[in-house]
Formats: structure tokens, C-alpha cells, sequence
């Protein structure tokens, strides 16, 4: 896809504390197995090196076959969701809101435009869809 939107949820606003260091309190395996049940047909990657684990989410696609939908870097806390295909993204976005403790904050950015949102427990779809900065096709 020519223009990859990526958004990246932090649990600081960056724009407040750039170099937060925050850790939120993940079960990797819990979180690896809970994006296996909600995306069955999707095929989760972990990677462990250098001290820092990674799980991606890959889908298929006919166009442009396999396609990283999203990733959490466990060191930085660090949850990214492509933008597209969008109602998986915005669902992503949503479950993972749900996911993490609302004691915690969580914050939406995308890095290319310096744009940042909280994700309140509260967030809806129209919420995300509306954080989208550009026109992007559903599927």
C-alpha cells in the first residue's frame, strides 16, 4: 500500500514526556494467545532478541500478501496498528484499549504528522475513525 499509515499507542503522550521509559504490566503470552482467538486467521510472529520481545500480527492479502497489522514491542510498551485494512486497525486499536488496565493511559500517535489523542476506556470506533487523518479505504 503506497502511503502506510501507522499509528502507535504509548502509554504516555509523548508530547508531554518524549523519553518516558513506561513498562505497562503485560502477560506476553496472555496477549500473543488473546490476538490468536480475537484474529483467528491472522498468524502471530514472537520474536526474542536482544533482550526485547516482539509479537507481530501478520493477515494475507490478496494484493499485497503478508501484511504486518500490528506489533507490540514489549521494552518500550509499544502497541502499533497499521492503518489499513481499517475496520481490522480500528478494531485493534479498540480491543487493545479494552486489553490494557484503564488505570493505565494509553495514547494514540502517528509519528509522521505528531498527531496525538488519549484513548480513553471510553473510546468508540467513530472515536478512531475520526482519528484517522486521511481518507483510507475499509478493505
Amino acid at each position: 500500500m503506497g502511503n502506510q499509515l501507522i499509528f502507535d499507542i504509548l502509554p504516555f503522550d509523548p508530547t508531554v514526556t518524549p523519553d518516558a521509559k513506561i513498562q505497562l504490566p503485560i502477560d506476553l503470552d496472555d496477549f500473543a494467545r488473546q490476538l490468536r482467538d480475537k484474529w483467528p486467521t491472522g498468524e502471530i510472529h514472537i520474536d526474542k532478541s536482544g533482550g526485547e520481545t516482539e509479537i507481530r500480527l501478520y493477515i494475507s492479502t490478496e494484493r499485497y500478501g503478508p501484511w504486518i497489522i500490528a506489533g507490540f514491542l514489549e521494552n518500550h510498551s509499544n502497541f502499533y496498528v497499521a492503518g489499513w485494512p481499517k475496520r481490522m486497525a480500528k478494531e485493534l486499536i479498540f480491543w487493545y484499549r479494552q486489553y490494557v488496565s484503564p488505570k493505565y493511559p494509553l495514547f494514540l500517535v502517528i509519528p509522521d504528522s505528531g498527531y496525538v489523542a488519549e484513548l480513553t476506556e471510553h473510546i468508540s470506533l467513530d472515536d478512531i475513525e475520526n482519528m484517522y487523518p486521511f481518507p483510507v479505504p475499509e478493505d
